[in-house]
């Protein structure tokens, strides 16, 4: 499918140049900007994270080119030395000020006639609305840099960030930018057709989150991460989170789908991606996970009361030695659930049906039956299983091991698992695989054993770290 049009945008640069060399730009009038905030050269440099030679290395090649004075060094005094800009500095940002904005206004125009659409980008409209404004009048605005705080002190000093890029100034912040001599700062105004990335971020999340599943913190730089608010299996709706990815200015990462997971696990992370978005592209993506399944749910996990049924000639009458009652009752206890009921039958279908019976009357809400689920004409169990009247069975699964692996449903609410002999040999099968969205409530059919396939083959690694491998993945 081909995007439209609609979806491109323009992106342009603006320089001057002497003789072919780069004199003046964007990130040199951030430099004198930064300058005139701080009245500082190595607080500028600082500010736009550039080294003090750096920045002094810019100042005097402008100068030197332009044949302009454009910054006053102050030394000495009681605060120490300082720095401010000329009335030639002044009047050169202004100058590439009007002359970007103007370019900008050409192209986007120019962009808008040949393709239609909205032409402008949404970097091309953010950066024309960045400006220095005095403190107090910037609040509700987006500081577009960070403020660093230096204290002296030996038990409480500090120095480090005050004020992130982003943050949207409130009035409290104002008493404070003034303790960090701060009188103008450098921000974003953001118009009522746009949004701040931490307020898309809340948002997004909203949207994304299901049942089960929590905000962890408040949103950090347009971040949040989503986390269980309860022990459970978690679920991701894959298909909608390819859809709500493919909106360039959000995004979100999952663990994976199946996961068992605990309350308080980071279980998503998602961000919105520009410091400003346009809210009809929010908007956009929002509406795909707002019309769907929800994207992310902690589903619960119930104890099971389980029937067990272990078939077999050989077991039944004593030829060999039982191999899979240990492995069961280790598979229940980890859910916390308990066996009602545990028997041995010989490979007799209305014996297996019977003992079927008699575990459900026994408050059984899991059957699992073991063995006699190959192809041998000895092996009755999955016969005895439908005998019974069970519906939805199915039998083989892609997965290796416990491709002969069998499922069905009595009364249509009670899981019936016939698990192959490969779960005595085999620390991870399909029945780890299956057991817990089967108690998660969910009703496993064709499809969901077909999507097995593409991650249903265990490496059988000397020591098993399963689930931290691709087995199920």
């Amino acid at each position: 499918m081909q995007n439209s049009h609609n979806d491109m945008e323009i992106r342009s640069k603006l320089w001057f140049e002497i003789d072919s060399e780069p004199v003046f730009g964007r990130g040199r009038s951030f430099l004198l900007q930064a300058i005139d905030r701080c009245g500082s050269i190595s607080q500028a440099a600082k500010e736009i994270n550039i080294s003090y030679r750096r920045a002094w290395s810019y100042i005097k090649t402008m100068e030197e080119r332009l044949c302009l004075k454009l910054v006053e060094r102050q030394s000495g005094g009681k605060n120490g030395g300082g720095a401010v800009l000329t009335g030639n500095a002044r009047k050169l940002l202004k100058q590439f000020e009007q002359m970007e904005e103007g370019v900008k206004e050409l192209i986007d125009h120019r962009f808008k006639g040949i393709f239609g659409g909205n032409g402008g980008s949404e970097e091309t409209a953010c950066r024309s609305k960045m400006k220095t404004v005095p403190v107090e009048t910037a609040v509700g605005m987006v500081l577009a840099h960070d403020i660093t705080e230096i204290r002296k002190g030996a038990k409480d000093g500090f120095k480090g960030r005050a004020f992130r890029k982003g943050h949207v100034i409130k009035r409290k912040d104002i008493a404070h930018l003034r303790r960090l001599g701060k009188d103008h700062l450098f921000v974003l105004s953001v118009s009522d057709s746009e949004i701040h990335e931490d307020d898309a971020a809340c948002a997004i999340a909203a949207a994304l989150m299901g049942e089960g599943v929590s905000i962890q913190d408040a949103p950090k730089e347009g971040k949040i991460s989503i986390v269980a608010s309860r022990d459970g299996l978690l679920k991701i709706n894959k298909t909608a989170l390819a859809r709500f990815n493919m909106h360039n200015d959000v995004m979100c990462a999952t663990l994976h789908d199946n996961a068992i997971v605990e309350r308080g696990q980071i279980v998503a992370g998602t961000r919105a991606i520009p410091l400003v978005l346009r809210r009809d592209r929010l908007n956009a993506a929002l509406a795909v996970a707002e019309h769907t399944t929800p994207i992310i749910r902690v589903m619960e996990i119930r104890r099971p009361s389980a029937g067990v049924i272990i078939t077999g000639n050989e077991v039944y009458y004593g030829r060999v030695k039982d191999g899979f009652a240990s492995v069961i009752r280790k598979k229940i206890a980890s859910f916390n659930g308990k066996i009602v009921g545990m028997h041995y039958a010989p490979d007799d279908k209305r014996f297996i049906s019977g003992k079927l019976k008699e575990l459900v009357r026994a408050g059984a809400d899991l059957l699992i039956l073991s063995g006699g689920m190959s192809v041998d004409p000895d092996d009755v169990t999955r016969f005895a299983v439908r005998d019974l009247g069970a519906d939805g069975v199915e039998y083989g699964a892609p997965v290796l091991p416990g491709s002969m692996f069998q499922i069905a449903y009595i009364h249509k609410t009670i899981p019936v698992l016939g698990i192959p002999a490969c779960a005595m040999y085999h620390k991870t099968t399909v029945l780890d695989l299956i057991l817990p969205r089967v108690l998660a409530g969910e009703s496993i059919g064709r499809k969901e054993i077909a999507e097995l396939g593409h991650g249903g083959l265990c490496l059988n690694c000397k020591v098993c770290r399963y689930p931290a491998c691709p087995f199920g993945k």
